[in-house]
């Protein structure tokens, strides 16, 4: 549906948004994930959210 790429760390506590449509899904599921491109690595998710635009 979209996604957001990220090519620079970010600093603490950083939002990010996406826009989708959905179109005629009754359901969606959020992935969040990264490459790395060596050494030690860590992404933290949290506060989740989706609203209807």
């Amino acid at each position: 549906m979209n996604e957001v790429r990220i090519s620079q760390p970010l600093g603490n506590y950083t939002q990010l948004s996406v826009t989708f449509n959905s179109g005629a899904q009754h359901s969606v599921e959020v992935f969040a994930g990264l490459w790395a491109n060596h050494g030690d690595t860590w992404i933290q998710v949290d506060d989740l959210r989706l609203t209807r635009n």
